[in-house]
């Protein structure tokens, strides 16, 4: 996939994000976003990117979802 296919899903998981609540669809967002960075880098290796939004999106639930979890709202 490309950059621009990566950026775009981030930017519409996070707008949908802004519609829905808890923190799935920016954790994907977020995710994706980060992952269109390594496909810069790393435009060659498909599985790269795969790999590299999984670990991103298990950061983002494993770590970042507490801390939002925690600011009330």
């Amino acid at each position: 996939m490309s950059v621009y296919v990566w950026l775009i899903f981030g930017f519409f998981m996070i707008v949908i994000e802004i519609f829905t609540p808890g923190f799935f669809a920016a954790s994907l967002g977020i995710s994706a976003i980060l992952t269109s960075v390594i496909v810069l880098l790393f435009p060659e290796i498909a599985f790269l990117h795969w790999l590299s939004f999984i670990i991103f999106n298990i950061i983002m639930f494993a770590f970042i979802r507490q801390i939002f979890i925690k600011i009330p709202g």
